[in-house]
């Protein structure tokens, strides 16, 4: 994600991480090789005892709280993969939608 964005700075992600705390905290260190430290400041978590998880769309409304007023949002899954200069492209493309809320 950070890596493929032309401007990884920025980019801010939000993550809901559900999990049994004292079995799966080891699997939730961070590792990026090859990043400066900055991108930890724009990492937003949430961790949920997967006890008390909801599903996928509680764990999205989730996330959603952690919007600090950037001017664009994208919610994606785990499952996404990037292209490269992925947010450049994303920006193109809503430049050529008509529309208030585009």
């Amino acid at each position: 994600l950070f890596k493929k964005a032309r401007c990884p700075q920025r980019v801010y992600v939000g993550v809901c991480w559900q999990l049994d705390p004292s079995e799966d905290c080891h699997c939730f260190q961070w590792r990026a090789k090859g990043c400066d430290s900055w991108w930890k400041t724009n990492v937003r978590t949430i961790a949920l005892d997967y006890t008390s998880a909801r599903g996928p769309c509680y764990a999205r409304a989730m996330v959603q709280r952690l919007w600090q007023g950037e001017d664009y949002y994208l919610q994606i899954d785990s499952h996404t993969r990037f292209a490269p200069n992925w947010d450049d492209k994303l920006l193109i493309m809503l430049s050529k939608c008509e529309g208030k809320k585009s």
